[in-house]
């Protein structure tokens, strides 16, 4: 009929769409003191931060953040602080809530909280590769 889908070797041709604040932690790249991040989404100002591996598979110590523009945020690069990288990261989104600008999570009470969708915080292991 009319305006059916598209279809490829039998199959209906779909592909994911974010549309909740969210991340890829595919393709993520380390140069030198640099973090990559492909994409970012977020509804809102805020941040991308990276935090090491606490040494348990779950969020440590935040190595490097940087601001994120509301909408979609292409190639996302994080000044980091290598002394504390680990093997898997853990980005994170927050909410530039508090002074725009600066990243105040744990310093003043109740600024740049984690963004939460369906009451889980956006985050999640990432491995990295190092860019040539």
């Amino acid at each position: 009929g009319a305006d059916g889908p598209v279809v490829v070797n039998e199959e209906v041709v779909t592909f994911p769409i974010a549309a909740a604040p969210s991340f890829s932690a595919e393709g993520v790249t380390l140069a030198g003191d640099v973090i990559t991040v492909p994409e970012a989404l977020i509804d809102a100002s805020g941040w991308l931060v990276i935090h090491a591996d606490n040494g348990e598979g779950a969020p440590g110590p935040v190595i490097g953040q940087t601001l994120l523009t509301p909408g979609f945020n292409a190639d996302v690069a994080v000044t980091v602080d290598t002394t504390g990288l680990t093997e898997t990261l853990f980005p994170m989104l927050h909410y530039d809530t508090g002074e725009a600008g600066v990243y105040e999570f744990g310093t003043v009470d109740g600024a740049d909280l984690p963004v939460f969708v369906n009451e889980g915080v956006v985050t999640g292991p990432a491995t990295y590769t190092e860019a040539e």
